[in-house]
């Protein structure tokens, strides 16, 4: 038999990459562990939340132009040049939607966890986007953009 707490740890043991034994791995340890890994990369980890949602939800097929310019995270010199040159701007939201809805022309979501601030560039960006007729939302919860696309796109 299946229990919760097995499925539980074996998330646990996916996110920190530790191999699941059935009933020998501590669930305490397991969950502290998890805590440190997923608090480490809170962003990243609630937008892949969102985008395995878009991949099985109702709106799939729209969903599959769901997109992340890869312009966060820490980098070498080289290769921050190298994004620079190839268009990657500082400040870009984190996910896009360019699909026009409810009179918007498309749909810009930024990932913050609850201490998280938008940046200068983030600010600028928001602004322009604005402007230009888009919807641009701060999201702090995978949950909280998920709402977001369901309402920009329902």
């Amino acid at each position: 038999m299946h229990h919760i707490s097995d499925t539980v740890d074996e998330y646990y043991c996916l996110v920190c990459d530790i191999s699941y034994i059935p009933g020998k791995n501590d669930p305490l340890t397991l969950a502290k562990t998890a805590v440190r890994v997923i608090n480490k990369h809170e962003e990243s980890d609630m937008q892949q939340a969102v985008i395995e949602w878009a991949n099985i939800c109702k709106y799939k097929e729209i969903l599959d132009y769901l997109h992340h310019s890869p312009n966060g995270g820490a980098r070498d010199e080289r290769e921050g040049a190298r994004f620079k040159r190839e268009g990657v701007r500082k400040g870009y939201p984190d996910l896009e939607l360019n699909v026009s809805r409810k009179g918007y022309h498309g749909l810009f979501i930024e990932m913050k966890t609850a201490k998280g601030r938008l940046s200068t560039a983030q600010k600028k960006w928001k602004k322009f986007l604005l402007e230009e007729g888009n919807s641009w939302h701060l999201c702090r919860s995978a949950e909280e953009a998920i709402e977001i696309i369901e309402w920009y796109l329902g």
